[in-house]
């Protein structure tokens, strides 16, 4: 997808990433994908080698605050979840980690075949399976526990309340530099200083809350489908609860019944809807609403298809949010 924030990467300097990096000599390159903020190419080498070239925006790009090095988060995410978990992930084979001489961030790694997940027509027997992977990937993740809360490449706070109300205002400020302040935003900042007692009280998990189909490729592997997760460059530490915005998207969290059932067989942690979990899960879904208000201020103009779907879908998931905070009286 067009974007603003997309780097615009030469042959030139494609290929001498590539020879410093791998010592190989670049034959072709194609974009890849339909990533819409970093640059990402697939290279042929002379050799016959296939690698995925990853480039971040250029520094003097105008991004949100939390995606400000957003890149050495993604690597250190590909880590954690190497070191810590079983879910297949692509390796890293070089990255610009000591800084680079063109001042652009990026990192080289394995080309892996398969499609994305959104891509690929499947049956209902399929589908399941895809579920029941992706629910144990999210499950294994949840058990990963942080020391501190919010995004690594920011500062981490001491409570998920003081965090997720730094991340809101992030937001806020990012749409008042671009002349657009958030109403909206504004009011779910204020549920979150209502519902303080009730964040305070959650625990340190890796959160991804990017697990779109997008993010998942497919191959066939023994008759089944066999998934790798890839661009984990959104994980925070925080409320594990937001993971789940992203399955059966839309439906209120206790009619995702698939979703639900698929995690607990998978091993996730243990919780109850309640009230709590309520407020907690309509945070988030407001979080993701006031990301994705912003941003289109940021990586499109109006017209183009990313600024028309996020106004689409900002709007549903605000309403959705404020929804159910609305049904738990008791926080208000």
């Amino acid at each position: 997808m067009i974007s603003k924030s997309k780097p615009d990467v030469s042959f030139a300097q494609a290929a001498k990433w590539l020879k410093r990096d791998l010592d190989e000599t670049l034959g072709t390159m194609t974009p890849l994908g339909e990533g819409e903020y970093n640059a990402v190419l697939r290279c042929q080498t002379e050799s016959g080698r296939s690698v995925v070239l990853k480039v971040a925006p250029k520094p003097d790009c105008p991004v949100l605050t939390y995606e400000r090095n957003m890149m050495s988060s993604e690597l250190h995410w590909y880590e954690t979840i190497h070191r810590q978990t079983d879910i297949p992930t692509p390796k890293i084979l070089a990255s610009s980690s000591k800084g680079d001489p063109s001042g652009l961030d990026y990192f080289l790694m394995e080309d892996l075949e398969g499609e994305p997940a959104d891509r690929r027509p499947r049956s209902d027997a399929e589908s399941h399976s895809i579920l029941l992977q992706k629910t144990a990937a999210m499950a294994s993740m949840h058990r990963i526990k942080g020391s501190g809360y919010g995004y690594v490449q920011r500062e981490l706070k001491e409570t998920w309340y003081l965090a997720i109300e730094s991340m809101i205002a992030d937001l806020l400020e990012d749409a008042e530099q671009k002349g657009k302040p958030s109403k909206r935003g504004m009011r779910l900042l204020q549920v979150v200083r209502e519902s303080k007692a009730v964040l305070e009280t959650v625990e340190s998990r890796m959160v991804n809350f990017d697990l779109w189909d997008s993010n998942w490729l497919v191959t066939n592997q023994d008759s089944d489908a066999k998934l790798t997760l890839i661009d984990p460059e959104r994980c925070f530490y925080g409320d594990f609860i937001g993971d789940f915005v992203a399955f059966e998207f839309l439906k209120p969290l206790a009619k995702k019944t698939q979703t639900l059932a698929s995690y607990r067989a998978q091993g996730g942690l243990e919780w109850i809807l309640d009230d709590a979990e309520m407020i907690r899960y309509a945070v988030m879904t407001g979080y993701l609403a006031l990301i994705m208000e912003v941003e289109k201020h940021y990586r499109y103009k109006p017209g183009m298809a990313g600024w028309t779907r996020n106004v689409v879908v900002s709007r549903l998931l605000y309403a959705q949010a404020f929804s159910m905070m609305k049904s738990v009286r008791k926080f208000f």
